[in-house]
């Protein structure tokens, strides 16, 4: 008889939820109240620039001093533009990937370098802008978060040999040898999915800052993986025993491994910039009525090195379209929507 595979699916570049939740349960915790209130920001943002968007574009990659980087489907792909969405034009990473490589990746363009990661496959390809791409196999697990730290080593969010918990790796971007090892989180043996969340780097200090996604904390830690700092979110969301469930996969016979409990979404993307942590909430305020908090996106914003809560801004829905993304670059706020880019000057 064939033995059945257990594989872990990871969907999109991060580890998402494998249990699909519906809507309705989406919006049942800001039903009620939160208890947490904001306090809102009166400066406003302004539209500097705004783009339709018509290219197949559903991520930012990075930003330099004048250029905006965004990527679709084929990762390989690369689109430019000036800081007022003009100027349009393409970056590619010759290169032939898999279908694996297709299903999970991660972009990330400081330049003139360029990182993909496939998490599944567990590999780096980097590539100098105008030159050729070197490819790094990494000599670690399927991972589910990725950065580059400097163009000689990354970190990367990958699981323990007994796929129960995920530990952050300092990997040699020439050798692919994981020099270096932390947890950082406490985890219940839940394959790290409760503790799914946000990496971002700030590359002045060579601090990343780890925003969890289901419960409210934030951990800064520094190249050598030693944790530097950690805070809570404003919101009240504690981090609480996720249970796993084996679950097989239909007309297959492979299983996969899933969460048994639905999360809910309380930090949803993060950026950093001159240091202040703007956090992208899911969550309700008690001071906020329910249909004005879906009619708008709501960025929290602290400072990163204290983890003090300051206020909290308004990004406004485009055509109804929620934000799907944003990245802040000094003064200057990128959000994505489905169907348009918008710069905003805050």
């Amino acid at each position: 008889m064939k033995q059945k595979v257990i594989t872990i699916i990871l969907l999109g570049s991060t580890c998402s939820l494998l249990l699909a939740i519906m809507l309705h349960f989406s919006n049942l915790p800001n039903k009620k109240n939160n208890g947490f209130i904001r306090i809102f920001s009166k400066n406003e943002l302004k539209i500097q620039s705004t783009e339709i968007i018509t290219n197949d574009i559903n991520r930012i990659c990075g930003v330099s001093k004048s250029q905006y980087y965004f990527a679709g489907t084929d990762p390989r792909i690369i689109l430019s533009c000036n800081d007022s969405l003009k100027k349009w034009s393409y970056l590619s990473v010759a290169r032939t990937i898999s279908p694996t490589f297709y299903a999970t990746n991660s972009i990330t363009i400081d330049s003139p370098y360029i990182y993909l990661y496939s998490n599944n496959e567990k590999i780096i390809l980097i590539n100098k802008i105008g030159n050729s791409t070197d490819s790094i196999n990494i000599q670690s697990t399927i991972f589910t978060k990725s950065l580059p730290l400097d163009s000689n080593h990354s970190i990367v969010r990958a699981f323990d040999p007994t796929y129960q918990k995920q530990t952050f790796q300092l990997i040699n971007n020439k050798t692919g040898i994981v020099e270096k090892e932390n947890e950082i989180i406490n985890q219940n043996n839940d394959g790290g999915f409760l503790s799914d969340g946000n990496l971002i780097f700030d590359k002045q200090s060579k601090s990343f800052f780890y925003i969890t996604s289901y419960f409210n904390k934030v951990y800064k830690f520094n190249e050598n993986l030693e944790i530097l700092n950690k805070f809570n979110t404003i919101d009240t969301v504690e981090g609480k025993d996720l249970g796993l469930s084996i679950v097989n996969k239909s007309n297959s016979n492979e299983q996969k491994i899933a969460p048994s409990k639905a999360r809910i979404e309380v930090n949803k993307h993060a950026s950093y910039s001159n240091n202040l942590l703007y956090v992208y909430s899911g969550l309700r305020a008690d001071n906020e009525s329910l249909s004005i908090f879906n009619s708008r996106n709501i960025i929290d914003i602290y400072e990163a090195n204290t983890g003090k809560y300051l206020n909290s801004i308004v990004i406004p829905n485009y055509k109804n379209e929620r934000l799907k993304q944003f990245l802040v670059n000094e003064n200057k706020l990128i959000a994505l929507y489905k169907n348009a880019i918008i710069v905003f000057t805050m």
